[in-house]
């Protein structure tokens, strides 16, 4: 299981077992600048997208953004949960020089990946409802 970091504005940041990076989801631009502050939130005007984003002295973090606050009652929205889960493993697994991944391993790790995100974007829902 990933370490998990409380983090800032509700956001709640996992490592990767494998440990070359961070994720997490934020759903505005308030929690975004609390784990990336000099990042725009859905800058590229799209449904979800991840930046990879270097902090100085800490490591590399992937930041799922979605607009939505209904992702677990809507299958699109968890599609698009899935498909930003991917690419968080394309980091982790470039930044490990994985080039070629048995597929078990790489079902597993975007499965953990998906879990995660998911208890991440619920603690961020939760955190802006009571606020």
């Amino acid at each position: 299981m990933p370490k998990t970091n409380p983090g800032r504005g509700g956001v709640r940041i996992y490592t990767s077992v494998f440990n070359p990076l961070d994720y997490c989801v934020v759903i505005n631009q308030e929690q975004m600048s609390a784990v990336a502050p000099f990042e725009k939130f859905m800058s590229l005007g799209t449904d979800s997208q991840t930046d990879f984003v270097v902090r100085p002295g800490k490591r590399p973090i992937c930041v799922v953004q979605m607009n939505k606050e209904d992702i677990l009652t809507d299958p699109v929205n968890v599609g698009l949960l899935v498909h930003e889960s991917i690419h968080v493993w394309q980091h982790i697994a470039r930044l490990m020089g994985e080039t070629n991944p048995s597929v078990e391993f790489e079902a597993y790790s975007i499965q953990q990946i998906v879990v995660d995100l998911m208890h991440s974007f619920n603690r961020a829902v939760t955190e802006l409802r009571d606020t």
